[in-house]
């Protein structure tokens, strides 16, 4: 009899509920029967943002990535095919915040052994756009996805800041972003992650006046681990800062959280973020293998033990 979709997916979610059904070695048992059906939830950040756009001419703020060299040269109609341009060393005089974004990627670091370690300060806490108490309200309100660069004015001339090849639009510049959120008291014992499917770039983020993490590459989707920072029943602050370099695309990079933005809420022992992998291995018209491995994260301080349910 053939494998339909419907009986894999069937085999994928049984497997997938008896690894979640885990408890403590150390706590009481849990009580399956009275837990939500939902234990993960997905929130859309979309709407309620504040954005402030650092304007030419005016003092930018120290929190940065890492030292970038000059542009001694911006030929917009270099061939795509030039050889790129020589990589120098460069020295920070200022501290830079590179250390304390790295551990965000340890996740796809299979060694433990070369896992970034965060350092123990927590740079930018005095800034007053990462804080609870400042007032945002003469900020401009946005929803998300936002592209700061989309409205132009469009850039005229050889000598532009922006070129053709970037679409003569003014994407470069530094940005803040600011939200508020109402975490119910009932989270509390909850992993909650900020998910962001794009932001250009090098994007820094903190919650509660704490630098979270952040990821520098504009392109690809990301997660920060919030529940270390998280206030349950209060309402907390997040900020994100994010840094879109000039002259540093072939094409149009766009600016900002361009893409959506997750608040996702999981049981501290969860199905890892893309912890679910399937394969095929043998199909044919009258059967098919199908193996399903599952990743399994478990935010508890003390060893958790898998059973059946």
């Amino acid at each position: 009899m053939a494998c339909s979709r419907i009986a894999v997916w069937g085999v994928i979610l049984a497997v997938c509920g008896a690894l979640l059904a885990c408890r403590s070695g150390m706590a009481p048992s849990v009580d399956h029967a009275t837990q939500p059906e939902n234990p993960r939830e997905r929130v859309l950040l979309d709407t309620g943002w504040a954005f402030k756009k650092y304007q030419q001419g005016d003092v930018v703020d120290n929190l940065i990535y890492d030292v970038r060299p000059e542009v001694e040269s911006a030929e917009d109609a270099r061939p795509a095919d030039a050889m790129p341009t020589e990589a120098i060393d460069l020295v920070a005089n200022e501290q830079v915040l590179k250390a304390w974004i790295l551990p965000t990627a340890n996740d796809f670091i299979a060694d433990p052994k070369h896992h970034y370690q965060r350092p123990p300060s927590n740079p930018g806490s005095e800034f007053p756009y990462v804080q609870s108490s400042f007032d945002d309200s003469a900020w401009q309100q946005v929803n998300v996805p936002h592209d700061w660069a989309i409205a132009g004015p469009f850039m005229a001339g050889w000598d532009a800041e922006v070129g053709g090849g970037m679409g003569r639009l003014p994407s470069p510049g530094v940005a803040w972003y600011r939200k508020g959120l109402d975490i119910p008291a009932e989270d509390a014992g909850k992993a909650i992650f900020l998910d962001v499917d794009g932001a250009m770039s090098y994007a820094m983020v903190w919650l509660n006046g704490q630098l979270v993490g952040g990821w520098p590459y504009g392109y690809a989707s990301w997660r920060v681990d919030l529940t270390p920072y998280i206030l349950p029943g209060r309402r907390n602050q997040l900020a994100i800062r994010v840094d879109n370099p000039p002259h540093s695309s072939r094409w149009y990079p766009g600016g900002g959280l361009y893409r959506n933005v997750w608040l996702t809420k999981t049981s501290k022992v969860h199905v890892a973020q893309w912890g679910t992998h399937i394969t095929t291995p043998a199909v044919s018209a009258q059967q098919a293998q199908v193996n399903v491995s599952v990743k399994i994260n478990n935010h508890n301080r003390s060893t958790i033990a898998a059973r059946h349910m």
